[in-house]
């Protein structure tokens, strides 16, 4: 890879496999700068451009790339902005998991797991059972114990499940805050959706 830097800033401001200086200008073949000469510019090789390399954003020399004031602040504000997307979209893969596990039911299933324990705590003797679990039971065939142990069951796989979800979002959503760069940012994010992935395959959602 090309670029032309200023002479005297190292500034870079154009890169590219065809660039072209000559005395009069700076050219790729499709666009001519009358004001990057020979006399002011060099156009130099360089190894390992900047993924978010931009014209005046950097400066190159000794082999070896640094943001300009303008760069860094250009940086700043993509990374600031980068950073809410992905927190909003930690929050809001977390509603949809939630969403997709328990919906509009989840005082349901609150009422049903505490008519499960109190039933299972009284050792399965009261009678009628709990409404929650003679429903379950005569949905399943079940007697109603079996049916009480499976809705305690589910509701501490559900429990634990949760868990982990708050733990991975909070600590993903404090490592997007603090990111200090793209790429750290990037990794966060890949995290969290190797994260979501698993918990869904996990919940069967």
């Amino acid at each position: 890879m090309k670029t032309i830097i200023n002479k005297q800033t190292s500034v870079s401001y154009y890169k590219g496999e065809n660039l072209l200086l000559t005395p009069s200008g700076a050219s790729n073949g499709e666009w001519f700068d009358k004001g990057c000469t020979t006399a002011n510019c060099d156009l130099v090789t360089c190894q390992d451009v900047p993924t978010d390399w931009a014209g005046g954003h950097y400066t190159y020399a000794g082999n070896q790339w640094a943001r300009t004031a303008e760069g860094a602040a250009a940086h700043q504000a993509l990374l600031a902005a980068a950073i809410a997307a992905t927190v909003q979209k930690i929050d809001a893969d977390t509603d949809a998991l939630y969403a997709a596990v328990t919906g509009n039911r989840g005082m349901e299933y609150i009422t049903a797991e505490a008519e499960a324990t109190a039933f299972a705590g009284g050792g399965y003797t009261a009678d009628p059972a709990p409404a929650s679990v003679a429903s379950w039971a005569t949905a399943k065939g079940w007697t109603a114990q079996a049916a009480a142990d499976d809705i305690i069951a589910t509701a501490a796989a559900w429990r634990t499940a949760q868990a982990a979800i708050r733990a991975a979002r909070l600590l993903r959503k404090e490592q997007a805050r603090t990111a200090a760069d793209l790429a750290a940012l990037a990794t966060t994010r890949a995290q969290w959706a190797g994260f979501v992935a698993a918990i869904r395959e996990q919940l069967g959602v």
